[in-house]
């Protein structure tokens, strides 16, 4: 082979190696979902803590309303990485013949952040026996305008769960580059 067409040969590989190198990676849509056993538990400890981890959620088998905190890791990541937009938790009643209300608060932001991006936001749902229902919160819940996301990467909730209420599977949604050239 002549040294003309080994040198075209090289230049074309080289061409298309830099080329692959410099494109552009996507931002897909993530998502850490799991059963609530995995990020959420009850604020009392020991005998007077009626809330019960079961695969399937954590269901309050006491009488009293019970507080339950849900916590979830942070998602912190490179600069194509954005902080969590999006928290739907879910919620059945299958143990009591009524309706029964459950209220979360979102918390962003860590103790004594005290900027924009430590805030709350309280939501409630009723739940009719043998139904599931969820709450959602979305960037629109962030008081700063124009908000694209939670402001910060460390959120979590804490529910009031009455008697009969199980929270089932949590699902928390941040965008990012998903490594791979367009």
């Amino acid at each position: 082979m002549n040294n003309a067409l080994k040198f075209g040969l090289l230049a074309t590989g080289l061409g298309l190696a830099m080329n692959a190198t410099t494109a552009r990676a996507t931002v897909g849509y993530f998502d850490f979902d799991s059963n609530a056993v995995n990020y959420c538990q009850a604020f009392t400890p020991g005998p007077a803590n009626t809330v019960r981890n079961r695969v399937i959620g954590s269901e309050n088998v006491g009488t009293a309303t019970m507080n339950v905190a849900c916590n979830f890791h942070s998602m912190f990541g490179g600069a194509s990485a954005t902080n969590p937009s999006d928290l739907y938790v879910y919620f059945s009643n299958n143990n009591t013949t009524g309706n029964i209300t459950i209220s979360c608060t979102l918390l962003t932001g860590y103790q004594a952040q005290g900027d924009s991006n430590q805030y709350t936001v309280t939501k409630s749902v009723v739940v009719a026996a043998g139904t599931q229902e969820g709450l959602e919160w979305h960037p629109t819940d962030n008081p700063t305008a124009g908000s694209t996301d939670f402001g910060t990467d460390l959120v979590g909730i804490n529910c009031a769960l009455p008697h009969g209420g199980v929270i089932n599977d949590t699902y928390l949604y941040w965008q990012q580059d998903d490594g791979l050239g367009s």
